[in-house]
């Protein structure tokens, strides 16, 4: 089962209060946290995708007394309510999020295994997952940019090959509108207009911003953030759009970073980050607005050994891949971890997918939360719902003749 929250009506010498319980649960659990601040008589639970908590309080009817508080994650017993909503409300005994993007079920019912994100998988609208499947083939000789179009299986031929004459592929990542960012090992971000072709020559050539590319990512309002890493420094570049050969970051974040691998934005717009440093791999995640002040304000470590890459689902829940960690008596095993949302600095992984796996270089999930890794020598494809006994459902080899033991000569993903 997933955190239990549970509304006390008179809790708290008669004001009430919210208990919430850790897997696993067991006779003898006792909370891990307890919210008072703001709360009286709580009536109803609600949690949206990003673990964002609401408690709506009734009182007397008569009287018109009535409150929905909103508290945002991390919760500790000194949680206060961001934002009180009172107007309209008149003894409110419950809640529900009827936007499709919002789905019912939410860390709110049983779950079957990684539950919470398959019950809002259920009642999705649904989807056709990914478009096109982008490869970033990290060969010894020629690096190159393969795009392979749905559906996908394991016979799976390349339909477009991007063959650069600078420095080499180094990260990729695609924009709303389908256009393709290519980094280069030369410092040089390459633009190719949707849809990409074979013989198309770069729309934009942007040299000397971006410097030694380690990740790209686009955020819901076009906003690019790149990854750079010159010797020991680091940071996140941000750009906003359009983004034009006179471009220059608005914003640089260096706090928190150290050897940073890949980024990912969510859909509030918090900004996570895979560090891969010597005795400290980490996940740090940043909360808008951003500047060059900003800090982390929640790092994960549980679970994460030599991150190559990130991404979310559709639900919050974050991907992790990780190219091995020690496991006595076997050699290094590769995993990819999912963590479930609300994220705290405790927070450990649910489902961990190793089957299949041999050095996973890179991680995306498409609309239909279909998982998609680098894995060396090919890449692989895995179908929801997640567990521990997860298996690749297509495994494409045809042109991913890289080298496996290494991070660097593998193949990284990204899709549209």
């Amino acid at each position: 089962a997933g955190v239990l929250y549970i509304a006390n009506l008179d809790g708290n010498g008669g004001n009430g209060d919210v208990t919430i319980y850790r897997p696993p649960l067991r006779a003898s659990s006792a909370p891990s946290a307890t919210i008072v601040r703001g709360v009286e008589r709580p009536n109803a639970l609600a949690l949206d995708p990003n673990g964002n908590l609401y408690v709506a309080s009734g009182g007397d009817v008569l009287t018109g007394k009535g409150i929905v508080a909103i508290y945002h994650p991390p919760f500790s017993g000194s949680s206060s309510p961001s934002v009180k909503i009172t107007t309209g409300l008149n003894g409110p005994h419950g809640m529900a999020f009827l936007n499709p993007s919002v789905r019912a079920g939410s860390h709110t019912a049983p779950s079957a295994p990684h539950g919470s994100c398959l019950q809002r998988l259920a009642a999705r609208a649904p989807s056709r997952g990914a478009k096109v499947l982008y490869v970033i083939n990290k060969g010894e000789s020629e690096r190159i940019v393969q795009a392979f179009d749905s559906p996908l299986r394991d016979s799976a031929s390349a339909g477009v090959t991007v063959s650069h004459r600078r420095g080499g592929s180094a990260e990729a990542a695609v924009d709303a509108s389908g256009d393709l960012f290519v980094f280069d090992d030369d410092d040089t971000l390459s633009v190719f207009d949707a849809p990409v072709k074979a013989s198309e020559v770069p729309g934009t050539s942007i040299k000397s911003v971006m410097h030694n590319a380690t990740g790209a990512a686009f955020d819901a309002a076009g906003n690019l953030y790149v990854l750079s890493r010159v010797d020991d420094n680091a940071y996140v570049a941000i750009y906003h759009p359009p983004i034009t050969s006179s471009s220059a970051p608005s914003v640089k974040i260096t706090k928190g970073l150290d050897r940073p691998q890949a980024v990912v934005i969510d859909t509030r717009g918090n900004l996570y980050v895979a560090n891969d440093a010597p005795g400290d791999t980490t996940v740090a995640i940043y909360h808008p607005p951003f500047s060059n002040a900003s800090s982390p304000k929640v790092t994960l470590t549980n679970g994460i050994y030599d991150p190559t890459g990130i991404a979310l689902d559709s639900c919050g829940d974050l991907y992790v891949s990780n190219f091995g960690e020690e496991v006595p008596g076997f050699a290094n095993v590769a995993t990819v971890k999912i963590y479930e949302p609300p994220f705290s600095n405790g927070t450990s992984p649910s489902v961990k997918i190793v089957k299949g796996l041999s050095a996973p270089a890179g991680v995306a999930v498409d609309a239909a939360d279909n998982l998609y890794v680098a894995n060396g020598q090919n890449a692989i494809v895995y179908r929801p719902p997640f567990t521990g006994s997860s298996a690749p459902s297509v495994t494409i080899r045809n042109g991913l003749n890289v080298p496996a033991a290494t991070v660097d000569g593998s193949v990284r993903v990204v899709v549209h």
